[in-house]
């Protein structure tokens, strides 16, 4: 070596080199510096010559350095070129996506495992593979997962002018709302299943009110079949339901409960959440009769499909399942409780458990007497639009029986008509005056009030309330019969 020559740089790391742990969102962006710095010179990237860092690796340094520089150059007015090793890496895990959907619709396992085990040795995690593949099942199947995140309209609303929008109809009141996703929690033995089977016979009906509340089902229109999903208890699930729907009289009631289950004779197995069966409920979905699909239990759906149910990517089942059955049904799952912590903190395990749904409710067995009949605490502790509230209740002589808490009686239509006669009256409107003149509870008072406004049937400022032009619509057809 000469005294005027220089060392020679050390050698870049190649890929093979680079064990499975650190190939990696930090080994891409590594690759992508060294692109910046032979594209932009050496303020941007990183030296020549030099290794990729375990160490910071694990610090996330490459990852940081590439968005400072990335930034640096937008503020440059500087614009990197398409780097075309990371675009043939892209392609090549977009093909292994396509080719492990495709395997999992013709239900190939081997073909699965070998694909699953690829994606795993190009550092993509489990969790980011699952979510894919159900993206692109949805986009298969044509379903829309989210909305577009770009913005129609540069113009916000103000309050006070712009109109209201659509309102809030609940489809059982003060349980279910109609297209959307709810969720039962509770421990095991607390009635479950009992419950669920009694309230989808309760909305499928559609004559009669449920547990603390006497309104009966609003709306649906003439849909009332009621999917009730059993794959919780294996073959042992039609039996139990069948046992169930004896002890509530289900089959002299008008409702329509239609139940997928596991067979003894193996001709039907326990539904799951794995894709084929995934195509099977959106295909049924799609004849247009459901009301509602009520799934029992969510750790038996996601456990027989190799999933866990407190981890991985349960939002992304969680709004899948929302965007196959609320466009055209309710959505209801039951789900056991994590065993600790109270209220909320006692829901699911995973976070999606609480965000996703529209409403949670959630049920404890409270001890009492030997010899008396169990007593059920009922807590609706997350319902758009209303307050939380709880109540307890009993199975007495065959029917439920409300023993602790406010009963509210169905009071919507005549409150309306009250409102309407006061109003061109010229008389008071608040609450205390509805109270006083139509002779019942405040509690049942203020609830249909609240119900009223979410449905966009009356106004209010202050105390007084008048009626909107639906609302008047509304009071007519009810005059009519």
């Amino acid at each position: 070596m000469t005294a005027t020559s220089k060392p020679p740089a050390a050698p870049l790391l190649v890929e093979e080199d680079v064990s499975k742990e650190t190939k990696s969102r930090e080994w891409a962006a590594w690759q992508r510096l060294i692109h910046l710095r032979k594209e932009f010179g050496e303020s941007y990237g990183i030296p020549d010559g030099a290794f990729f860092s375990p160490s910071k690796n694990s610090e996330s340094f490459y990852s940081k350095k590439l968005k400072e520089d990335l930034k640096l150059l937008k503020q440059a007015g500087k614009v990197p070129q398409e780097d075309p090793a990371l675009k043939s890496e892209a392609a090549t895990i977009a093909a292994t996506y396509q080719a492990l959907l495709a395997a999992t619709l013709q239900g190939d396992h081997n073909l699965i495992d070998a694909l699953m085990a690829r994606t795993y040795r190009q550092g993509i995690p489990r969790e980011r593979t699952q979510s894919e593949l159900l993206r692109r099942w949805a986009e298969h199947r044509g379903i829309t997962l989210s909305k577009p995140t770009t913005a129609t309209s540069g113009n916000g609303r103000i309050i006070g002018r712009a109109e209201p929008g659509r309102g809030i109809e609940q489809l059982q009141p003060g349980f279910l709302l109609d297209h959307d996703l709810h969720v039962l929690v509770a421990d095991a033995g607390t009635g479950k299943t009992f419950l669920t089977l009694e309230l989808s016979a309760v909305v499928s009906g559609g004559a009669h009110g449920f547990l603390d509340q006497q309104a009966p089902r609003n709306g649906g229109g003439d849909r009332r079949t009621v999917l009730y999903i059993a794959s919780d208890g294996g073959p042992s699930a039609w039996p139990m339901i069948s046992d169930y729907s004896d002890l509530l009289e289900i089959a002299d009631r008008p409702a329509e409960i239609e139940v997928w289950a596991e067979s003894d004779d193996g001709s039907e197995s326990a539904w799951d959440l794995s894709i084929p069966n995934l195509e099977r409920l959106a295909a049924r979905i799609a004849v247009g009769d459901l009301l509602g699909v009520v799934i029992d239990t969510a750790n038996s759906v996601f456990q027989n499909a190799g999933l866990n149910p407190y981890t991985g990517p349960v939002d992304s089942y969680l709004r899948l399942l929302k965007a196959i059955v609320c466009p055209r049904a309710f959505l209801w799952i039951n789900h056991h409780t994590n065993r600790s912590g109270q209220g909320l903190k006692s829901i699911g395990g995973h976070p999606a458990w609480q965000e996703v749904p529209a409403v949670l409710h959630r049920i404890e067995r409270q001890k009492g007497n030997d010899g008396d009949a169990h007593t059920y605490r009922w807590h609706v502790e997350k319902f758009r639009g209303e307050s939380p509230r709880s109540f307890s209740y009993q199975r007495r002589n065959g029917a439920f029986e409300l023993v602790e808490g406010v009963f509210h009686e169905n009071v919507g239509m005549a409150l309306l008509a009250l409102i309407d006669k006061r109003k061109k009256a010229g008389m008071a409107t608040n609450p205390a005056a509805l109270i006083e003149a139509c002779g019942k509870s405040s509690g049942s008072v203020y609830t249909a009030l609240s119900r009223l406004r979410q449905a966009r049937l009356i106004r209010s400022q202050g105390n007084a309330h008048w009626l909107t032009a639906e609302g008047e619509r509304r009071l007519a057809i009810a005059a009519r019969g």
